[in-house]
């Protein structure tokens, strides 16, 4: 009987060691992607990179936090530009397997004193209804838990898609678009 509980309890550890070490690879543990997986969501325009992190998982804040530490002198994306929102919308229809499972991708924005911001430079967005009809919004208005900006792809059933602004809870889990400055053709 000794025999078959000593092997019983191996079997046993060994399963735990085995779960325990999947659950540290997991897409959604917040862990610094590969290069190469950052190189395959990067897409540049202009002199500005921008690096989308669909798999991982994070609130408003921590995808702040997370943009430098993912890639270096990153930060969460400003998409402060009428061409950067369509270039957006250009990569995610382009690209689908950025945001095939997750309908929303954090950007900079959030609503302080009733009005949108961008949080890195303290510049206001515009409104929904500005005359340039930049940005484009979805039909959500933001409400008082509403206070942080993301990107959503909406397909319109042609070849083509949008991507809007969105408002969200800061608290909510999406992925998250970094953005930097790039350097040279070679830099990541």
């Amino acid at each position: 009987m000794g025999f078959v509980n000593s092997v019983i309890i191996l079997l046993v550890s060994t399963l735990l060691a085995v779960s325990a070490n999947h659950k540290g690879t997991r897409k959604n543990d917040n862990s610094k992607p590969t290069e190469d997986a950052v190189k395959e969501n990067s897409f540049s325009i202009q002199d500005q990179k921008f690096i989308f992190f669909p798999d991982q998982n994070a609130t408003w804040s921590e995808a702040v936090d997370l943009c430098p530490k993912l890639v270096n002198d990153s930060y969460l994306a400003m998409v402060d530009r009428r061409d950067y929102l369509q270039f957006m919308a250009f990569v995610l229809h382009k690209n689908p397997h950025i945001i095939e499972d997750r309908g929303l991708l954090w950007v900079d924005g959030t609503y302080e004193d009733g009005e949108w911001i961008w949080e890195g430079s303290k510049t206001t967005i515009p409104p929904k209804n500005s005359v340039d009809r930049y940005p484009l919004w979805t039909g959500n208005t933001p409400r008082t838990a509403e206070n942080c900006l993301a990107i959503e792809k909406i397909e319109d059933g042609t070849k083509s898609c949008s991507a809007l602004f969105h408002a969200d809870v800061c608290e909510s889990r999406h992925g998250f678009i970094c953005r930097k400055r790039k350097i040279n053709s070679a830099d990541v």
